[in-house]
């Protein structure tokens, strides 16, 4: 069963602002076969294939579920700025951060933090000892 569901979405300077200042207007249709989801535009080209859990859209970057692990693909270019490794990704804030969850696969140690949007861990802490990692 193939599902076809339209979403507008507008490029906001924040996502979480409660004043947006309209950009862009983009047309996306969330597209769903066989429970997994993708993003074609109006000319019916794949801007993301069919292959994730979940996407939620936020200011240009989609956070997507693949495989029961979590990443962000920036929508221009289809850049995976945050690899597929991650329990839960959070959307960016105002301030363009996103915070993540992750257990280290070596130590079994659990982890959480704040990436930018290059993808760039700027924060980590290990969440049983508390010990703050940069």
């Amino acid at each position: 069963m193939c599902i076809l569901l339209l979403i507008s979405l507008f490029a906001f300077s924040s996502c979480t602002s409660q004043m947006f200042v309209r950009k862009k207007y983009v047309e996306l249709y969330l597209y769903n076969n066989h429970d997994k989801w993708g993003l074609i535009n109006f000319e019916e080209h794949w801007v993301l294939p069919n292959e994730y859990d979940e996407i939620s859209y936020c200011d240009g970057y989609e956070n997507v579920s693949k495989d029961g692990y979590s990443g962000v693909i920036k929508l221009k270019g289809k850049k995976t700025i945050i690899p597929f490794e991650y329990h839960s990704i959070d959307i960016f804030n105002k301030d363009g951060l996103t915070l993540y969850s992750k257990t280290d696969n070596e130590s079994g140690k659990e982890y959480f933090g704040y990436f930018n949007k290059k993808g760039k861990v700027i924060w980590k802490q290990n969440m049983l000892s508390g010990n703050v990692q940069n």
